[in-house]
């Protein structure tokens, strides 16, 4: 899969990319008795020294893929593409030594957002670490003027499992800051409006004929591509390979 990941990487089209590993097995509500069993701690992030069995392999598989996320954002970072990785603010995922190894220029830009603030029912916070400043525009903390919905168990299952959705508003808000740094970077922004299309075309032929204006395009980034969404298995295929993910 990590050579499936770079190969994409590696297109000159390529504008933006987004992580989102798996925080099963590094969930801190694992901590709360009585409930499901424990598999990390702030002492053992990559995994308890005692787990066997399904337990073990859970982990270990979570590893790999918090590594392979860890390993993208840094050749983002290095490389000029836009990246998030997201997570629950409190996981133990961010405690892991894939992420804690990234120096401080790569852990810089960061925001922690609140997702009742984006059309949930639950007071879920989630970080977000990026390698542009402008993800602050989402660090939107709760206003306190509204109620929240329980955690804890609901009908037969934990409220965590209802909320592993984006809200509808956190998508938009986040898609409307890409399309912003895109659009500065000098991507061409599709027309919404008839009004709109005479000038759209016009830009859209400019940017074929290579002359779009120059210094709206930072360096080392890929100014007009697509965007490249990575969905991370629940677990890691059985051909990758364990080595080093799992240390105790």
């Amino acid at each position: 899969m990590a050579y499936l990941c770079y190969g994409e990487l590696s297109q000159p089209n390529v504008a933006l990319v987004h992580l989102g590993p798996p925080c099963g097995t590094s969930s801190r509500a694992r901590d709360i008795r009585p409930g499901p069993q424990p598999l990390r701690s702030s002492k053992f992030p990559e995994g308890l020294p005692h787990l066997r069995g399904v337990s073990l392999r859970r982990v270990r598989s979570a590893n790999l893929l918090y590594r392979l996320s860890a390993e993208i954002f840094y050749y983002c970072k290095e490389h000029g593409i836009l990246c998030t990785v997201e997570n629950p603010e409190r996981r133990y995922m961010w405690e892991t030594k894939y992420f804690a190894s990234l120096s401080k220029d790569h852990l810089k830009y960061q925001a922690v957002l609140r997702h009742c603030m984006f059309g949930s029912t639950r007071k879920k916070s989630t970080r977000l670490l990026a390698t542009y400043p402008q993800v602050v525009k989402l660090a939107v903390k709760c206003n306190g003027q509204h109620q929240h919905a329980k955690w804890g168990r609901i009908r037969n299952k934990w409220a965590t499992a209802e909320e592993v959705e984006y809200p509808t508003g956190l998508c938009h808000a986040w898609s409307n800051v890409m399309v912003q740094i895109l659009c500065e970077y000098g991507a061409i922004k599709a027309a919404t409006q008839i009004s709109e299309i005479h000038d759209f075309t016009t830009r859209q032929s400019r940017a074929e004929l290579g002359k779009q204006p120059r210094q709206r395009i930072q360096a080392n980034h890929h100014a007009f591509g697509v965007g490249f969404c990575i969905t991370l298995f629940k677990e890691a295929p059985k051909f990758l390979d364990y080595t080093g993910c799992c240390q105790f």
